[in-house]
């Protein structure tokens, strides 16, 4: 005979508790994983620019302070790195094991004790393994003639 006021749970309600519970944990599990990989993306574009930043400064600082006429600024054979030669053979490379660093129109002669001395470039930065992690940054090389 069947007791009406036994307590328990059911093999169903047991089922459906297990149910639910997965649910939520996948769900957590993929909200987990978002945030990684887009924290991840976000630490990549920091460092992005961060390299950017210096290649632009250290760019600026050969133009306005080279005592030579000319300098080339020519894209390695993997074109994911260049180097900046100048007269005396002095070679500066910017490269990175996990970036590309392409500065477009190159090679590319600049001149910087001309008169017609600004030179505006593109420089653009992105990921080897994923190309739509990238910044491109339009900058100006300038540098001042002192009249005599």
């Amino acid at each position: 005979m069947l007791n009406k006021n036994q307590r328990g749970i059911t093999l169903v309600e047991v089922l459906a508790i297990i149910v639910l519970i997965s649910i939520i944990g996948l769900l957590m599990w993929n909200i987990f994983f978002q945030g990684v990989n887009y924290s991840a993306n976000a630490i990549t574009k920091t460092q992005i620019q961060q390299q950017a930043n210096v290649i632009i400064s250290d760019l600026t600082k050969i133009h306005q302070t080279t005592e030579e006429d000319y300098y080339e600024i020519i894209p390695s054979a993997d074109s994911c790195s260049f180097s900046i030669i100048d007269r005396k053979n002095l070679n500066r490379k910017y490269e990175n094991s996990k970036l590309c660093l392409q500065v477009e129109n190159t090679p590319i002669t600049i001149k910087p004790k001309n008169e017609d001395n600004n030179k505006l470039l593109k420089l653009t930065i992105f990921e080897k393994n994923n190309r739509d992690n990238q910044i491109q940054v339009e900058f100006q090389l300038h540098r001042l003639i002192g009249g005599e």
